[in-house]
């Protein structure tokens, strides 16, 4: 099981479905932080990094995560 400092950033377009993962996530562990806007992302992304990114599949985001020198090695799932 994963440990309270395990945390998942979820930036998916679909608020239900963002919800959805973030309650499975918490219920496996994990601290879960879930949004639906890429500026929104950013900013919870450089507060409180991230031990793990997931991404909708259409985004074109995850080139913007890759620049941010605080997210070097954070996994990015898309």
């Amino acid at each position: 099981m994963a440990g309270v400092h395990d945390s998942v950033l979820i930036f998916l377009k679909s608020e239900s479905f963002a919800q959805s993962l973030k309650k499975a996530l918490e219920t496996s562990g994990y601290r879960g932080t879930a949004v639906t806007t890429e500026s929104l992302a950013l900013t919870e992304a450089k507060t409180n990094v991230p031990s793990l990114i997931i991404l909708d599949f259409h985004s074109s985001s995850i080139a913007n995560f890759r620049r941010m020198r605080e997210l070097h090695k954070v996994p990015i799932v898309a």
